[in-house]
């Protein structure tokens, strides 16, 4: 056959590009939607609450509770989309096609070229270039139609005219280009071009290719005769002939009955746009047989193939841009046009070749190379009897192909006006393209999308449940799930996903909605089960399925491998859902990632970071995108996790402001929460009576944990009136603390009962010799919350003659950090080696604070500033106001000197106040004659 491909440039390479477009067809068809509608991921964060932070006071234990992030990734299909290069390019393809029709057309009698041309006016005509509104046409002015009229065919008359025997390539060109550059011109100028022209050229282009069906609908039966009669003295060519082409029209037959309800089998066997491919290319050697039926009819020396090729160009074209851009009413009307058409003028080109040719077939003759030659069956009147069948089935259907053509058009309308921003009409006009095109995908899935976009969960439902009846694929699965979850019904999502992976079980991102939704409805075995069995990739640009498996499980096996994987999301699930997996500890904070990486994604990861990692380098970028971010909630959790994580690794001060941040910016709920982790870090730090004020805060906003914790800071203050009072009004308000009444009561009374907790909060009611007679008792831990309470209280008064004494007693039952403690303490007040900056990230350390301001390492100015840091922070402290008293007299700022006093007088027992007022008043004397001196 390759004998009858055409060897003439000007007729290969057309022959090429259809060729080509024939292969994008069948290219675009298998892909499906999958060339207009891409997968999009929906996060969704989840905090799971843990212990962040734990600590013990004497009997009680704390807990500071954090929230660690699990990212859900969840697929929906996104809107309909177009590429607009690819129709572009379709479109200048199917304009320069139709210039090779009129060019062809130069060469046959004036009839038909006229017929010809009269046809190019109306198409020019109905594309109403006049309404895109450039190169001063108006909507309803013709003159660029006009214009495009005299640009295409004054060359066409003249080539007719004067020039018929010039080569069909130059024709061809100077035809198209004038009206191709003018073209392309209103294509640069306005921006609705391509849906415009696409939606004004569409019943135009839907004749054209129905006409270019029909004239090769019967190509598949020649090609069977070819076969049959392609060499001499054949037997029984006559029986394998009618046998092959009833089978094939059987199929053809079974295939439409199926399509019309006439039969019901649940599967599809026959592709029409297969049939039709076939069929175009063997009418690319097999057309010239039909030469002599055209010659008489259009003119001398006019290659039947040049008409061929040039329509076939565009109507497959014309059909590309129908699965290009997803419009399924465009080409499911041409689909069956095919079926009819194979079928009438396949069934009637058999009846004409048995009737003229039955007798030559069985002798053995070549019959294909006769096949079109005139007999008494005339090949017009099989053509027009096949006209007919076609008819029948047009009618017999309710006129379905014109319907949906039509409802094409309309969804070719509704995306100009979506271009055009006009939403409303657009989605009108999608409505129509629904009515007349029998629930199409395309109205439908369209009609969702806008659904969604105004929440409109119910109308997005309906409209993506008709257009999963129409097409069943997973984003209409998966969106009208979406939207039942939208609209909080569980239950249908779980069977809808459920079914939709019965249908697509290799669709990863149905699958991977599936999972989540079983782990939504309490079935996280089943959940993880399944993603761990999801074979197919999602699309290259996410790593969803990782992310998922993460959060749903933990699998040490892959830590390491899958937290190189460059995906946010990922990383902050492996380091949420691993925190006690010793390997862990050997990951990094992946500062590349937060550059590019989505809100949601990258806050998630550095709050989970900041609980798993204690260095600066998550702070650091926890202060910078908390800055950027505008999520409060996540900003707020994001600050949260980066306080405890500065007060975990030793930065008390500044996890001390993050919270006072937090507390002064957060919701009513949360500032209660706040405050109370507040108060809880105080009380670690033995500032109780700070603890407290928090704890009185969080308690105005009914704030639970609060009311007793503030009964816990007062006792730590040895403040037995208040927490006798607030122990009252707790038993009051929670009976439930009623049985912890025979192990507080003792402590706030004095009722010694021999108990840890009586002996730790009643310490200093002992003398050395009592506490002696119970420390061999004691369990070390507890030895050492006693030590501690004992070196802290005495070591700050400078008492450590006292404390001596206390050692002795305790030393013999301490282990050796105990012992170091002591003596790190002596030393620094000493104004030991060790001394430096770092003490100061503490300012509820008060031994170490003022280890620094009596080391001589700091000048008077920066002891001062140090002091007045930490009277800010810790407000309660009279060891660090008396030394910021002194330190302000230094500085000759008696003022503030003063009002620190002030302070003083409120927290110092009158005896002890008075002294150090003494004191105080002597230094400023002396200050005031070193200043008068000078």
């Amino acid at each position: 056959m390759t004998e009858y491909f055409p060897k003439e440039v000007s007729l290969r390479i057309p022959a090429i590009i259809l060729i080509v477009l024939t292969g994008s067809m069948i290219y675009f068809h298998e892909k499906g939607f999958d060339i207009t509608i891409n997968w999009e991921i929906v996060s969704q964060a989840e905090t799971e609450n843990f212990v962040a932070h734990t600590f013990s006071k004497g009997p009680f234990d704390f807990e500071l509770e954090g929230q660690k992030y699990f990212i859900t990734e969840t697929f929906g299909g996104s809107d309909i989309t177009h590429n607009p290069m690819l129709s572009r390019v379709l479109i200048y393809i199917i304009w320069i096609g139709i210039c090779g029709i009129l060019a062809v057309s130069t060469v046959w009698k004036r009839f038909w070229f006229i017929v010809i041309a009269a046809l190019a006016i109306v198409f020019i005509n109905f594309l109403d270039l006049d309404a895109l509104d450039v190169l001063g046409g108006r909507p309803g002015k013709k003159w660029l139609t006009m214009a495009m009229m005299v640009v295409l065919l004054i060359p066409t008359y003249y080539l007719h005219a004067f020039k018929p025997a010039l080569r069909y390539f130059l024709k061809w060109l100077f035809v198209a280009l004038p009206s191709t550059v003018l073209l392309m011109t209103l294509d640069v100028l306005s921006p609705v071009f391509v849906p415009h022209f696409i939606a004004n050229a569409h019943i135009s282009l839907s004749i054209l290719c129905i006409l270019f069906i029909f004239l090769i609908a019967e190509e598949i039966l020649f090609l069977i005769l070819f076969f049959l009669t392609q060499s001499r003295g054949g037997r029984h060519n006559e029986k394998h002939f009618i046998i092959f082409s009833l089978v094939y029209l059987g199929f053809l037959g079974v295939y439409y009955g199926k399509k019309a309800g006439f039969i019901d089998i649940g599967f599809s066997f026959l592709n029409p746009y297969y049939l039709l491919s076939i069929s175009l290319l063997v009418s690319l050697w097999s057309t010239r047989f039909k030469q002599e039926l055209y010659d008489s009819v259009l003119a001398f020396s006019s290659d039947i193939r040049y008409i061929l090729i040039t329509l076939g160009i565009v109507s497959v074209a014309f059909l590309n841009l129908g699965f290009l851009r997803g419009n399924d009413p465009a080409y499911e009307a041409m689909h069956y046009v095919i079926v009819y058409a194979h079928l009438a003028f396949g069934f009637m080109f058999l009846m004409y070749t048995l009737v003229n040719f039955i007798s030559p077939i069985m002798q053995g003759f070549q019959v294909y190379k006769i096949a079109y030659k005139e007999y008494s069956f005339p090949y017009v009147s099989s053509r027009l009897a096949g006209l007919a069948i076609v008819a029948g089935f047009f009618f017999l259907s309710d006129r379905e192909v014109q319907k949906m053509m039509r409802g094409a058009r309309y969804n070719y309308q509704g995306d100009l006006y979506q271009l055009n921003g006009d939403a409303g009409l657009a989605q009108e006009y999608y409505r129509q393209g629904s009515i007349f095109s029998w629930d199409n995908h395309y109205s439908n899935y369209m009609l969702g999308t806008a659904g969604l976009a105004k929440n409109d969960f119910d109308e997005a439902v309906y409209r993506f449940t008709r257009a999963k009846y129409k097409i069943p694929s997973p984003y209409t699965y998966v969106n009208t799930a979406n939207s039942h979850f939208a609209l909080k019904e569980e239950g249908k999502i779980l069977s809808l996903l459920q079914e939709g992976s019965l249908l697509f079980p290799q669709s990863a991102e149905l699958n991977n909605n599936l999972a989540i939704a079983l782990n939504n409805r309490g079935n996280p075995e089943e959940a993880s089960r399944l993603m761990n069995s999801i074979s197919g990739k999602t699309e290259k640009w996410n790593n969803a399925v990782q992310v998922n498996k993460w959060m749903l499980g933990h699998d040490s096996s892959n830590l390491l491998k899958e937290y190189n994987i460059d995906n946010a999301a990922l990383k902050s699930n492996i380091i949420a859902q691993c925190e006690n997996d010793p390997a862990v500890r050997t990951l990094w904070l992946d500062t590349g990632l937060l550059e590019g990486s989505p809100n949601l994604h990258r806050i998630a990861y550095l709050i989970n970071a900041s609980w798993m990692f204690t260095d600066s380098i998550p702070r650091k970028y926890s202060d910078r995108y908390q800055v950027e971010t505008t999520l409060s909630i996540l900003e707020r959790n994001l600050a949260h996790s980066q306080a405890i994580n500065l007060y975990r690794s030793g930065n008390i001060n500044q996890a001390f402001r993050k919270f006072d941040l937090l507390q002064n910016n957060a919701s009513e709920p949360e500032r209660g929460f706040f405050l109370n982790q507040f108060g809880l870090l105080a009380l670690e730090q033995d500032a109780p009576r700070l603890a407290s004020d928090y704890f009185e805060k969080a308690k105005t906003l009914n704030y639970r944990e609060a009311f007793f914790n503030d009964v816990i800071a007062n006792l730590e203050a040895r403040n037995w009136t208040g927490a006798m009072r607030l122990w009252a009004d707790l038993l009051e308000r929670d009976s439930s603390f009623a049985e912890m009444s025979d192990f507080i009561d003792p402590i706030i009374k004095g009722q010694n009962n021999n108990s840890f907790a009586f002996r730790y909060y009643r310490i200093f009611d002992f003398q050395p010799a009592g506490v002696r007679s119970f420390v061999g008792e004691l369990e070390t831990a507890q030895l050492a919350m006693l030590w501690k309470r004992i070196v802290q209280e005495h070591a700050v008064q400078g008492s450590f003659d006292r404390l001596e004494e206390f050692y002795t007693i305790f030393s013999p039952f301490l282990p050796q950090d105990e012992v170091q403690y002591f003596t790190s303490v002596q030393s620094d007040l000493e104004g030991g080696p060790e001394v430096d900056n770092t003490y100061l990230a503490n300012v509820f350390d008060e031994i170490r604070i003022l280890a620094v301001i009596r080391s001589g390492k700091f000048t008077d100015m920066e002891k001062y500033n140090i002091l007045l840091e930490a009277i800010d922070i810790n407000p309660y402290s009279t060891v660090l106001i008396r030394e910021y008293c002194m330190a302000a007299v230094a500085m000759g700022l008696f003022d503030y000197g003063d009002q620190a006093l002030s302070r003083l007088h409120n927290l110092l027992p009158s005896s002890e106040f008075d002294i150090f007022e003494e004191n105080y008043n002597e230094a400023k004397m002396k200050r005031s004659g070193d200043t008068w001196t000078f």
